[in-house]
């Protein structure tokens, strides 16, 4: 799962119980943060908490290399959950990371 930040938004909000709801034996959840924490808010630290490994990749700046380290962990299946909302990162999803 790709955000923007996972900083307060609605988006945030509604997908961080999801992550809890996975069959582990089945399904390791990685979160990639796109932003770097700039507000070190209790949303993103309870995102952090119920995925199995959370990346913090908000240092990346390139969309090339970004997609390239995320490629580097081998998803099988990579969901963006900030769409087109204004802190957005959409653009690496066309170097195929996943």
């Amino acid at each position: 799962v790709s955000g923007a930040g996972f900083q307060k938004s609605p988006g945030s909000s509604a997908i961080r119980g999801v992550f809890a709801l996975h069959d582990r034996s089945k399904f390791e959840v990685h979160c990639f943060a796109l932003k770097p924490d700039l507000r070190a808010n209790d949303l993103r630290r309870n995102i952090s908490e119920t995925c199995d490994v959370f990346h913090d990749m908000g240092n990346i700046g390139n969309d090339e290399k970004l997609a390239k380290a995320v490629n580097a962990l081998q998803p099988h299946v990579l969901i963006d959950v900030s769409g087109f909302s204004g802190d957005h990162r959409i653009k690496f999803l066309a170097h195929r990371p996943a």
